[in-house]
């Protein structure tokens, strides 16, 4: 997703968001469950994402196991705990409830490892420089703050010996480096403030700069991403799935079939892409090497 205008990546991950609310069906869920999984690969590195795609399964296993012990409805009992069913509809509906928060979940952290600072200032600059100033410095607050801190824990180690290392000194030492971490961010920000007056931050008629650049191919995604919403905006409905009193799919199966081969055209498009771009990019530079 690098490879295309931000406005592309905002309009590609809005219309995944929005079919993942408007269909109801576990198949086009499951889909759009890879499709993210699949595009996060792409963004990020791998052992990475395979620690939090761990952590995303237990949260999907805990929730799927959590809605059937608290909901009673459905008309297929499994089994009696303690005197109350467990309906095999509340099972069903509790794994389709936790594919789809997990799939929205995954496609936000694509997002989120897609959209950069500088991404967002292209997207908002020209509208706003200042709140986009703004957008970009809280954003960048939080990751620099921490990576701060990790910095003055390292230069300021504790020491004491490991036997007699008490609550007292871990406080008083974690109080140290709070009361460093508070001066400098305070210095941080008066630096800053007096670097943006110095360059006339606060004149007007400023302009704005992006290297990305809108191409054909942004405008053939950005025409697909439409027909997709288009297709998910007409077919929602008779795609739709109840899982109570009882578990009921829609007859039409066509319409789930157009929905899932237009979710998983729509979530290969950028893969490809980028498949293909690494590909002529390392060919190149192997006859640069040559």
């Amino acid at each position: 997703m690098n490879n295309f205008h931000p406005i592309t990546e905002l309009v590609f991950f809005s219309s995944m968001l929005a079919g993942l609310m408007l269909v109801n069906h576990p198949i086009y869920v499951g889909i759009s469950l890879i499709g993210a999984a699949l595009v996060l690969l792409r963004l990020k590195n791998e052992k990475t994402i395979r620690r939090e795609l761990l952590g995303y399964f237990a949260l999907f296993v805990l929730m799927a196991a959590l809605n059937p012990l608290f909901v009673r409805k459905g008309a297929t009992p499994l089994i009696f705990i303690n005197g109350k069913a467990v309906t095999l509809e509340a099972v069903f509906f509790g794994l389709d409830s936790s594919l789809r928060l997990l799939a929205g979940i995954i496609w936000c952290r694509a997002l989120s490892a897609s959209m950069t600072s500088e991404r967002l200032f292209c997207l908002t600059g020209r509208l706003s420089p200042r709140i986009t100033a703004i957008l970009m410095m809280t954003v960048g607050f939080v990751p620099k703050l921490l990576r701060q801190s990790r910095q003055l824990s390292d230069c300021n180690p504790d020491n004491s010996n490991g036997d007699n290392i008490t609550l007292m000194s871990r406080i008083k030492r974690k109080m140290r480096i709070f009361s460093a971490l508070v001066t400098r961010t305070i210095e941080d920000g008066m630096s800053a403030a007096d670097s943006m007056s110095a360059r006339g931050f606060e004149l007007g008629g400023r302009t704005s700069y992006s290297r990305f650049r809108f191409r054909r191919k942004d405008a053939l995604f950005i025409a697909v991403s439409a027909v997709f919403i288009f297709l998910t905006t007409v077919y929602s409905d008779s795609a739709e799935v109840s899982f109570y009193p009882i578990i009921k799919f829609p007859d039409c199966s066509e319409t789930v079939i157009v929905l899932s081969v237009s979710v998983s055209v729509t979530f290969l498009l950028p893969v490809i892409s980028d498949l293909i771009i690494n590909h002529k990019k390392k060919e190149a530079c192997r006859n640069g090497a040559d």
